[in-house]
């Protein structure tokens, strides 16, 4: 019963969907599908324990990227007012005052 397309419906529905799995239990018993919380729990388990390798990789290239990235911000933030006097923060300022100044950084 676990092959590849119903471990994808499982994670999708647990984590993209955010339904409990007692309740995708109720799911599946209303289609006729008699299957306990603890198999699908375990389900789950042996996937994560299957992507950790790739999650891994991800998680380094990302803080390889990040960390030569860091020592120069792609935007900041301002705070100011608008006509009314509400504050608001205005993600981009400086980056657009330096864009109409002529200087690309």
């Amino acid at each position: 019963m676990d092959s590849p397309s119903v471990l994808a419906m499982l994670l999708t529905t647990k984590y993209v969907d955010g339904l409990p799995l007692h309740r995708f239990e109720k799911v599946l018993g209303r289609h006729g599908i008699d299957m306990s919380r603890q198999t699908l729990a375990r389900w789950v388990i042996q996937c994560a324990e299957h992507l950790q390798p790739l999650l891994n990789l991800m998680r380094d290239r990302l803080l390889k990227a990040t960390s030569s990235t860091a020592t120069k911000p792609e935007c900041s933030a301002e705070r100011t007012r608008s006509r009314t006097g509400q504050p608001i923060l205005d993600v981009g300022a400086n980056r657009r005052a330096a864009e109409s100044a002529g200087d690309p950084f």
